[in-house]
């Protein structure tokens, strides 16, 4: 499936959900569709979502 992206897209992660590539806090939000049930172990899985995202901005 990579060798078919169109050339300019952002690049192609190589990851699983248990063990994402990136810092803690770097992103606003994560969400997952239709891929929780390929997971290893989704609670594993969904604190590496909460890991990788700020949470909640103080309103």
């Amino acid at each position: 499936m990579r060798e078919q992206r169109p050339r300019g897209l952002a690049e192609a992660v190589d990851a699983v959900a248990e063990e994402l590539p990136f810092p803690d806090g770097a992103f606003d939000a994560a969400m997952t569709t239709f891929g929780v049930h390929q997971w290893s172990d989704p609670a594993a899985g969904l604190r590496e979502m909460r890991r990788m995202t700020r949470g909640r901005s103080p309103c």
